[in-house]
Order: C-alpha cells, then structure tokens, then sequence
C-alpha cells in the first residue's frame, strides 16, 4: 500500500468511522487528502464539516486540464487498489464517490494511527520475499547456535 492510499483510507475512516454505511466525496477532497500529511489528520475538516482547500494556485488551459486529469487518476488509482484490497467500496457518480469503509480496511485504518500498527503492516507486506525467507533462515541458524553453546555449557 503507498502513501497516497494509505492517506485516503484514513481519511475516510476518521471522517465517518462507521462501517458499511456509503458517504459521498468528491474528487477535490479526496484530492485533498493526497496533498496533506497523515499526521495532519485532525485538521482535515473546516468548520462546516468540508475538506479544506489544496491552496494551490489557479492554472488556466491545458495546464488546469492536465492538472485535474492527473489528480482524477491518482483517485481512481488509489481507490481501485482500496477496493481490490476489500477495504472499500465505492461507486462513482461523474466528479463524487460515494464510499464506504469495509471491516478490514477499518482494521488497516486503525493501525495506520500507531507506530505498531504501521510497522506491522509494513512487515505483512514485505514478510513474503526472498530477503525475508534469509533472514528468518539466518535468525533460525543463530538460534540454534546458541542454544547449542548453552546446552554445551551446562553439560
């Protein structure tokens, strides 16, 4: 999972922590997400229950085209990967999503908030490659080893 998904999980999930039940978003404020830390969580929502502002300058032409297309995609990108996972659902509706967060993408969301949580998501992701196989193999061997020298030292 990169940033950009881990960011939009979260935010849905601190936005409306109820499971199963869809919320409409739209692609600026999904866009919004995206821009803005994790850790700036709690200042997400203004004082009438909207996403702030990206704050980026205003681009005419082509430039505001390819701008709003690119951003469309790193949603749409994003949030295919959220609902392959099964940690949403969503339904699009032209410029709007509405979402709703599933039961294990409100687990993910949670651990996202702790250190643990992160570091045990970054293990569950990385835990099946070839230099994980070696290191469990080598921390095996070390093991071992030790036990040995102990047993050989109480003999």
């Amino acid at each position: 999972m990169n940033q950009d998904e881990k960011k939009i999980l979260n935010g849905i999930y601190r936005n409306y922590e109820v499971i199963d039940d869809s919320i409409p978003y739209d692609a600026a404020e999904l866009n919004w997400l995206l821009e803005n830390k994790l850790d700036k969580a709690n200042e997400w929502r203004d004082n009438n229950g909207k996403f702030k502002s990206i704050g980026t300058k205003k681009t005419k032409g082509e430039d505001w085209l390819s701008q709003i297309s690119k951003i469309n995609y790193k949603i749409k990108k994003a949030l295919s990967y959220l609902k392959g996972k099964q940690y949403i659902d969503y339904t699009k509706n032209g410029y709007s999503f509405k979402i709703s967060i599933t039961s294990s993408g409100c687990e993910v969301a949670r651990k996202l908030q702790t250190r643990r949580g992160r570091i045990d998501l970054w293990y569950q992701d990385k835990k099946d490659g070839i230099i994980w196989l070696l290191i469990t193999t080598l921390t095996a061997a070390v093991v071992t080893v030790i036990t040995n020298l102990i047993i050989e030292k109480f003999k």
